[in-house]
């Protein structure tokens, strides 16, 4: 991870973002760090969130998504199955 003074970021944002790319970059002033810059091409916005409410929010709804898939799955697994030909159908 790079760090970078804000007095000395004196470049166009472009070539900051070209760096970030690689890893982050940590701007800092007064040794403390300020900002960072973060490549987003592998995370979702949702995560960039601050807050702990949205969050717990996001989460709920992912857990749900997740358990929707997997009964989906299972559905289809059950929808593709071939019937067992020693198996007695009554009529």
């Amino acid at each position: 991870m790079k760090t970078l003074d804000i007095a000395e970021a004196t470049r166009p944002l472009a070539e900051y973002a070209n760096i970030v790319t690689n890893e982050p970059v940590i701007v800092m002033s007064h040794g403390k760090a300020l900002m960072a810059l973060i490549d987003l091409n592998h995370i979702d916005l949702e995560s960039l969130s601050l807050s702990p409410d949205f969050m717990e929010i996001i989460n709920r709804s992912r857990e749900r998504h997740a358990r929707a898939c997997l009964m989906n799955c299972k559905l289809q697994n059950l929808r593709n199955m071939k019937p067992d030909p020693l198996t007695v159908v009554p009529r």
